[in-house]
């Protein structure tokens, strides 16, 4: 019944102009920069920078968390989640693996797809000393009791190109993501095949391509696709959150999501159902914190 109303109301919800009511939440005074919102179903999964300086090889100042969802956006008691890469199953052990820096959660499969940062043994030289040959792939695991558990690499990127920033359809059968695979930023999508027991090459997603830098893309109801580019000549000023609509199998040009943007970097933006939704942003410090959105029935137009 849940999926039914949410095809019902997201159509009405994206494309009318209701207003909606911004908040920043509570949990967002902790840590340098909150970003990363993901749902998991009924909890909110949500990433944190410890330290000014992000690390790109280690998690000592990136951390991961998941909270309980208040009927008021209000995040309840925070849970820490765990990567077991030492146990992982990637295609070799010549890798020094860096952060996770997305993850999106498919509640069909139960699985966490995630992005994150590595780089060869071989090539590794330090903090920040081999920056170049640092690449992003995309992976999956399970979340057991806090851990991710038996994480390997999706393999759908090759060796010099940077896949990141993955979200999945209901059936965790389709992986929309960001790749460089021709020079650019833009969105790819991936198939799984049970024939083959593996994920189809990506295919761009040409009617969405773009001369700008696209970041956390998000599927909602498989008919919406959400994501954050900056457009200098229309755009509020920096990064802002645009919606696509899928309309017989074609992704419609995007719109700007104007009544959530700003002045500043807006993205990352996460809806928890038909109303309700949060998406990071640094409208009011110089980092970006978490904030939570919902349409407020009083101010429809």
């Amino acid at each position: 019944m849940k999926k039914l109303l949410l095809l019902l109301f997201f159509p009405l919800l994206f494309f009318e102009s209701d207003e909606y009511d911004v908040k920043l939440v509570s949990l967002a005074d902790v840590g340098y920069q909150v970003i990363g919102a993901s749902d998991l179903d009924g909890y909110l999964l949500y990433m944190y920078y410890t330290e000014e300086n992000e690390s790109l090889y280690t998690e000592e100042e990136v951390k991961w968390f998941y909270s309980a969802i208040g009927e008021d956006g209000s995040l309840g008691e925070t849970t820490k989640i765990e990567f077991d890469f030492a146990k992982n199953n990637y295609p070799n052990k010549k890798q020094v693996l860096g952060f996770v820096n997305n993850l999106t959660y498919s509640q069909n499969t139960g699985e966490l797809f995630f992005s994150c940062r590595y780089i060869k043994k071989k090539d590794f030289g330090g903090h920040r000393n081999s920056f170049t040959k640092v690449r992003n792939r995309i992976g999956v695991g399970k979340l057991r009791n806090g851990v991710v558990t038996d994480v390997k690499l999706i393999p759908i990127c090759e060796e010099e190109n940077n896949c990141f920033h993955p979200t999945v359809s209901e059936d965790g059968e389709t992986i929309i993501f960001v790749a460089d695979f021709n020079g650019g930023w833009d969105l790819y999508e991936s198939k799984w095949s049970r024939i083959k027991n593996t994920w189809s090459k990506p295919e761009p997603i040409e009617e969405l391509a773009s001369e700008y830098l696209i970041t956390f893309p998000k599927l909602i109801n498989d008919s919406l696709l959400v994501y954050s580019f900056e457009d200098p000549e229309n755009g509020f000023g920096k990064r802002d959150i645009y919606k696509s609509e899928k309309i017989n199998g074609v992704w419609m040009f995007p719109e700007n999501w104007e009544e959530l943007n700003s002045e500043h970097d807006d993205f990352g933006l996460e809806m928890i159902d038909e109303k309700r939704g949060y998406f990071s942003s640094d409208r009011d410090y110089s980092n970006p914190k978490l904030y939570y959105f919902e349409i407020n029935e009083n101010k429809k137009k």
